[in-house]
């Protein structure tokens, strides 16, 4: 940075030297740039302080998006088959938690995308998309697909998917660099047999560095959150129509809806556990609750609502596929029918499920009619599912709870 500095200052200033040097750095300057500053040099220590966003290298034209094109492409060429249309109808089966909104995961698999993915050379997807899909097309590669169908393609997809599970554990558990080095190392081989270095970017290199990362920092953060900021203007911009005062309208909308965020003051209590917008407990509700802990309803003080946070990575929705642990504490499932605070501890109503077998990352269910209290504590994340037969359901299950 200092070296920039000094080239913009020196008196035989050359812009277009100046400008491949900004290129060849990855930095634009600024005479505003914190990282330009001299006088932050005793508080910025860049080299130590420094790492790539994970989720820009896998879900923003990177690793997620360019694997996942060859990978399509080999199988179309293989087996001269439409795989969009198969994945189309399959990854319609599945369901999301419902906070996620995800109701349209399938339109990423129609003919238009596959025309405009082959003609971009990559999969064409939002980093959020990305990010709830690959489970499920990692357990269609396992369990659909014809195992002599792209072995080498497939292994490098998978390995993939392995590099992402890590990266998004780091949340929650803490995960060795080694392992992720591991991880990538095996992606990278498996990818340079399968299609060749010659088709990688240097987000690819990236990869190698989060192991670093993973032991000095513990957290790999990611500019999730960021992302979600470009959500604004863009609600706001699709509105303007006089465009002889655009870029004045959007940034008054902006700064407007910014100042009103602000003034909530439940704006950075993202994380606060409890229930969203509670009501008071139904009578048929407490009626039951009364009969299962075998005391008088009146003697219970209940709030029920349809979603809450129960923990940093759990919000339930009635309707969610819930994780949690039993009595026992072994692995259990079930379906969220209401959410709820009972004498100050929060809890859900799930019907209970029967586990009968996993695979492949994924566990089957058998529905019962059983109703059960599950309280904050026991509760592990929500999953994705999907109807597996007429009593049962199959889940995808967290990295950290296979």
């Amino acid at each position: 940075m200092r070296r920039l500095n000094a080239l913009h200052d020196d008196p035989a200033f050359d812009e277009d030297e100046f400008g491949t040097r900004e290129k060849a750095l990855g930095f634009r300057w600024s005479p505003y740039n914190l990282l330009g500053d001299p006088d932050m040099d005793p508080y910025l220590d860049v080299p130590n302080q420094f790492f790539h966003d994970w989720m820009r290298m896998i879900f923003v034209g990177g690793l997620f998006n360019i694997t996942l094109h060859y990978f399509l492409a080999a199988i179309r060429e293989e087996t001269k088959s439409n795989v969009y249309s198969n994945l189309h109808g399959y990854i319609s089966r599945w369901r999301w938690p419902i906070r996620l909104k995800l109701s349209k995961l399938a339109d990423l698999f129609t003919d238009a995308k596959r025309t405009a993915n082959a003609k971009a050379g990559s999969f064409k997807c939002s980093a959020s998309e990305g990010l709830s899909i690959y489970l499920v097309i990692c357990h269609w590669a396992l369990v659909v697909l014809p195992a002599d169908t792209c072995p080498a393609e497939r292994q490098a997809f998978i390995a993939l998917c392995d590099i992402i599970d890590c990266m998004r554990a780091t949340a929650f558990v803490t995960v060795a660099g080694s392992t992720i080095v591991k991880c990538v190392e095996k992606f990278l081989d498996l990818y340079d047999t399968a299609y060749g270095m010659e088709w990688s970017t240097p987000k690819f290199h990236w990869a190698l560095h989060f192991g670093d990362y993973a032991d000095r920092f513990k957290e790999l953060i990611s500019c999730w959150p960021l992302e979600r900021k470009h959500k604004t203007p863009k609600a706001y911009g699709s509105d303007v129509r006089d465009t002889r005062i655009y870029e004045s309208s959007v940034l008054h909308e902006v700064v407007c809806k910014h100042i009103a965020s602000l003034s909530n003051p439940d704006t950075f209590n993202f994380l606060r556990c409890g229930l969203f917008k509670p009501q008071k407990a139904t009578n048929t509700f407490m009626d039951w609750l009364a009969h299962v802990l075998e005391v008088p309803a009146s003697a219970l003080t209940c709030k029920m609502a349809h979603s809450a946070r129960h923990s940093v990575r759990a919000i339930c929705t009635v309707g969610d596929c819930v994780l949690y642990k039993d009595l026992d504490g072994g692995l259990a499932a079930g379906e969220v029918w209401s959410n709820f605070e009972l004498e100050g501890e929060l809890a859900v109503l799930v019907q209970s499920w029967t586990f009968v077998s996993e695979a492949h990352g994924a566990a089957v269910w058998e529905i019962t009619d059983d109703l059960q209290p599950v309280f904050s504590s026991e509760i592990i994340d929500t999953m994705i599912w999907a109807k597996h037969s007429a009593t049962q359901v199959k889940t995808l299950l967290p990295a950290d709870a296979r």
